[in-house]
């Protein structure tokens, strides 16, 4: 989300069938080449369902399908309004499906800043829950647009959804105190039936209210006078708090005593009543003074931890002073800001103490270029082959090669036009589990030895009984080269039309029993699993070592670089991280997202901007920073 609004969600999905089936999908843009399609469309979220279907091939793949063609209409234009084309993209969808055998139900809601658009197109419904009531905002063929108000709720379920949950099991839900809890309560009465178009998303609007909060105005599809429930009670009464503060205390005994004067007179009581009143109100007043000083002596901050932040402040001040002249001492400087500031004990909070954690917190996300991301979704697997799982990941001339360890397939995807085929597979692939390309040709290890993958696979090189165990292989050059953790890389040179036989190119022993991925640019990059990268130069081992890394590497699994890459990126997956440093060995950047901890590989065209990842069935993509 943007602005002051944030949006929690969570989604509910029923187990497809042969003839039905449900998806829901979330997305946001996130890169800065992207800022323009957050600005003006927002994110996006969706239910799709399939019923009656009959058409050839995997329900999943079609369903699939079907999101990514409505995310590409809906982000594609930019020139009208944000409600107009989410209408469009919508009804252009909906019309390409209509020549298919399936039924197709389509709900989608757009936010942008503070208001919402919403969009369905048979069957489906959107619930609000606000201040207590449940209303419903749309149903069948329908579209509305409004203002968002903290904690509003929401609820977009396909047609089949609302034949198994009635509006009280709905409101129980919504009134959680979150999404996830509110699935929790759904999801028995989904799953327990058979029917696989049932889908919904939860999601809650909250966060601190920035701006003065508005109604919802419906659009000319939807008469206002169908939502008086949706827009009663929109603003809430807050009760004064009396006593909040010392001042308010002495405010309220001030009246307290003025009235007892009065009644005092009105009475006649004697004197004696009014001191009293008035000594235990003083005793009050002392009491409260004592527990306010001392609540504020446990919110500051005591002498030793005065003195650690104004040493935090000054290594703060002198790493910003060298950020352009000395960025490594730089950043050495603001790391050691950090760590004393993590020395301050937890529950001593002050206003300097919280402002300087901001400050630093920012000025460190700068100079560490930590950039929290989240990938696009750039094509299914499955649209090329049912059940499709990508394990290898490679690039041939414009087009990724994609290797499926499972179905013992190869399958060739355009980079730009998306273009895609089964390239080869069969039973020769049996056992393939190391993918590499050259010029115009895509090799495969698998159980004989390494294959040309094409639409008859054909044997280059027999297994050899000197193998030990071979953990990675690239192609250079034309020859071949095979990351042995038994100590060995092997050459496979190529003589104009076969490869000759196998070299070491090793030129003295080394211990490889820790290597995972080789990545070649002249030099051979090796990745061993403790982190360390060894870089080796027509077969001589060349030092190396990574600096600058804040964190160390959890489970890394893939070195990538190429002849035209100017960096190395690794793949971090304990960490959900791809870490970018310079051949050099320092560190550069670093992209954030959970997602990369189910990465399989990855692969990056520095020229495009792109990090390609390869994640079980789907292949995303990251924008360089």
């Amino acid at each position: 989300m943007i602005d002051e609004f944030l949006l929690n969600s969570a989604k509910i999905v029923s187990t497809p069938t042969k003839e039905s089936g449900s998806w829901i999908h979330i997305f946001s843009p996130q890169f800065a080449e992207q800022k323009e399609k957050l600005t003006k469309r927002g994110q996006l979220l969706a239910v799709i369902s399939l019923n009656n279907f009959k058409v050839e091939g995997e329900i999943t793949a079609v369903g699939k399908e079907i999101i990514s063609r409505l995310q590409e209409e809906y982000y594609g234009d930019l020139s009208e309004s944000a409600f107009g084309h989410l209408k469009k993209s919508v009804a252009k969808v909906v019309k390409e499906a209509e020549e298919e055998d399936f039924d197709l139900s389509i709900g989608t809601v757009a936010i942008l800043g503070s208001i919402l658009y919403a969009v369905i197109n048979d069957g489906g419904k959107l619930f609000i829950y606000r201040n207590g009531q449940l209303s419903p905002l749309l149903s069948q063929k329908d579209s509305l647009s409004g203002y968002l108000k903290i904690g509003d709720s929401f609820f977009l379920g396909s047609g089949d959804f609302f034949k198994l949950v009635d509006e009280n099991n709905l409101k129980n839900a919504l009134s959680a105190l979150s999404p996830q809890e509110g699935v929790e309560i759904l999801a028995p009465l989904v799953h327990e039936e058979q029917v696989g178009g049932a889908a919904g998303i939860l999601f809650k609007i909250f966060s601190r209210p920035q701006k003065e909060e508005k109604e919802f105005s419906s659009s000319e599809a939807v008469s206002i006078s169908r939502k008086t429930s949706f827009f009663s009670s929109l603003v809430l009464g807050f009760k004064d708090k009396i006593l909040a503060s010392t001042e308010g205390l002495l405010r309220y005994l001030k009246k307290r005593a003025i009235y007892l004067k009065s009644e005092k007179e009105k009475s006649s009581r004697p004197q004696k009543t009014l001191m009293t009143v008035a000594v235990i109100l003083l005793a009050l007043l002392a009491l409260s003074v004592f527990f306010g000083m001392r609540q504020r002596e446990k919110l500051g901050l005591n002498k030793e931890s005065q003195e650690i932040l104004r040493e935090a402040k000054l290594k703060k001040e002198e790493g910003e002073a060298l950020l352009s002249l000395n960025p490594a001492k730089s950043k050495e400087l603001l790391l050691t800001a950090k760590d004393l500031f993590g020395q301050i004990k937890e529950g001593q909070e002050s206003e300097e103490f919280l402002k300087f954690k901001e400050e630093l917190e920012k000025v460190l996300a700068e100079t560490l270029q930590e950039h929290e991301v989240v990938g696009e979704l750039f094509f299914y697997l499955e649209i090329i082959k049912a059940g499709a799982f990508g394990n290898k990941l490679s690039l041939l001339d414009d087009y990724l090669i994609i290797l499926d360890k499972n179905q013992n397939s190869v399958y060739s995807l355009g980079t730009e036009d998306k273009k895609n085929s089964l390239l080869s597979g069969g039973e020769k692939l049996t056992g393939a589990f190391l993918l590499a390309t050259g010029t115009e040709k895509a090799y495969v290890l698998a159980e004989e030895g390494i294959l040309q993958a094409g639409k008859t696979p054909s044997l280059l090189i027999e297994k050899d009984e000197a193998w030990v165990t071979i953990v990675d292989m690239k192609e250079f050059s034309g020859n071949l080269y095979l990351l042995d953790t038994g100590g060995e890389i092997w050459k496979y040179p190529f003589l104009e039309t076969e490869f000759g036989t196998k070299q070491r190119w090793l030129k003295e022993a080394t211990n490889l029993n820790q290597a995972l991925s080789m990545a070649i640019d002249g030099s051979l990059w090796v990745l061993l699993s403790d982190g360390r990268v060894l870089r080796f130069t027509q077969g001589e081992s060349n030092y190396f070592a990574i600096s600058g890394l804040e964190k160390e590497l959890n489970n890394p699994s893939v070195i990538y670089t190429d002849f035209d890459s100017e960096n190395l990126y690794l793949l971090d997956k304990g960490n959900s991280r791809i870490v970018v440093i310079d051949k050099s060995g320092e560190y550069k950047s670093e992209y954030l997202w959970s997602e990369i901890s189910q990465a399989n590989d990855l692969l990056v065209l520095e020229e495009q901007g792109k990090i390609f990842l390869l994640i079980g069935s789907e292949i995303f993509t990251i924008d360089i920073k």
